[in-house]
């Protein structure tokens, strides 16, 4: 079996010396963070009301707070490259484990177009009026030209380097996901506490029904939201003292998740009746009547801004982990030779080459489907399928 070759050039010594140690814990945190939390789903969850916060406490305890622990412990004791691949590989052999990192890959390959729509109906939502923006944001040409435009832009950036990348998605992270959270939080609470109308049901039973199906769909979305705590564990060679630095992050990054996800789902609900809630846009509407109330419209296009932004973080966190575990499936022989090979930079440019070229056929389906929201529902359940195989 082909064995990693050694580093030969000194300016490879260079960059991957400078790397080790660039990692801080909040900044890892960070990464987390951006790579799982992602508001876009918070309108999914927000037609289901009150109940949405069982789901969320209950996921949490028992899969959340779970996984964290499972992925702190192997990232601590596997420090070296390799994230899902190694962990599995040291419990099934290699061929599980090269299993596994290639539906994980998948998973990502798949979800970008999903979230790379949310972004073009945020970039949508920066100008006026609310009805030109909601009719931009279905526009087919529209999304998938924005699709193409922001993927590849955090492509060729991560081709730059690790470091690049990692700062990318905590500048994104924290003013385009972390932010606009807490933004819409504290909007829910100021709008709660000026007497506005409510429109979600406060005599709402709290306990779910688990005869009907629409319950059984809600608890697996809401499931999934919580996965991805595995892919940032490939970062943790950049970090210093990753034994510690890695849990802590972890459970830093759970509580912070679980509570943007629980008041931001309320935020939405209090200001968008459930039966007009938009998979794609209710975030951005939610968003602009919270301002409305306070007679500062103006600022919802910023935060449109602000959430694109995020996306971008989003993508570019999310699109060297992936392709560095299927390097780690490379270099033990797993791969063709093709595909292992790396620039200066010590970034996969040939498996990012080839994940491109997937993602942009996957976009395509705009123009096949008849809405932009239809292809946003059945490459999110494509990519969900693919992850619970994995799971």
């Amino acid at each position: 079996m082909p064995q990693e070759s050694p580093v030969t050039s000194s300016g490879r010594k260079k960059n991957l010396s400078t790397a080790h140690g660039s990692l801080t814990m909040w900044a890892m945190a960070i990464l987390i963070i951006t790579s799982i939390l992602s508001m876009r789903g918070l309108p999914s969850e927000a037609k289901y009301g009150v109940q949405s916060i069982f789901f969320y406490l209950f996921a949490a305890a028992v899969f959340l707070l779970p996984f964290a622990l499972v992925c702190a412990e192997l990232a601590s004791t596997y420090t070296k490259s390799g994230g899902l691949y190694r962990w599995v590989s040291e419990a099934f052999g290699p061929k599980l484990g090269w299993l596994s990192m290639f539906l994980e890959w998948q998973t990502i390959v798949i979800w970008f177009p999903t979230v790379l729509m949310f972004a073009a109906a945020s970039l949508a939502y920066m100008f006026w009026p609310e009805s030109f923006d909601a009719k931009l944001s279905s526009n087919v040409i529209y999304s998938l030209i924005v699709v193409l435009a922001v993927y590849w832009v955090a492509n060729f950036n991560s081709f730059r380097g690790q470091a690049y990348a990692n700062k990318l998605s905590t500048v994104g992270g924290l003013f385009g996901t972390i932010i606009p959270a807490a933004v819409l939080i504290i909007m829910g609470i100021v709008y709660v506490c000026m007497g506005n109308h409510i429109f979600i049901d406060a005599h709402q039973s709290f306990w779910p029904d688990f005869s009907k199906f629409g319950t059984i769909v809600l608890a697996a979305s809401i499931f999934l939201f919580f996965a991805g705590m595995e892919m940032q564990a490939v970062h943790v060679p950049y970090m210093n003292d990753p034994a510690k630095s890695f849990p802590k992050a972890v459970f830093l990054a759970v509580i912070i998740i679980l509570a943007v996800f629980i008041f931001g789902t309320l935020a939405i609900g209090f200001v968008i009746p459930q039966k007009d809630i938009n998979l794609l846009a209710s975030l951005l509407v939610a968003y602009n009547n919270l301002f409305a109330s306070i007679h500062c419209e103006w600022l919802g296009h910023i935060i449109a801004l602000f959430l694109t932004f995020g996306v971008i973080g989003q993508v570019s966190c999310v699109i060297v982990a992936p392709s560095s575990g299927m390097l780690s499936v490379g270099k033990a022989g797993y791969l063709p030779r093709s595909l292992q090979k790396t620039n200066k930079n010590g970034i996969q440019t040939s498996i990012l080459w080839v994940q491109g070229i997937m993602v942009s056929i996957l976009s395509l389906v705009l123009v096949v489907l008849p809405s932009v929201q239809s292809a946003y529902q059945i490459l999110s359940q494509m990519s969900t399928i693919i992850y619970l195989t994995m799971v």
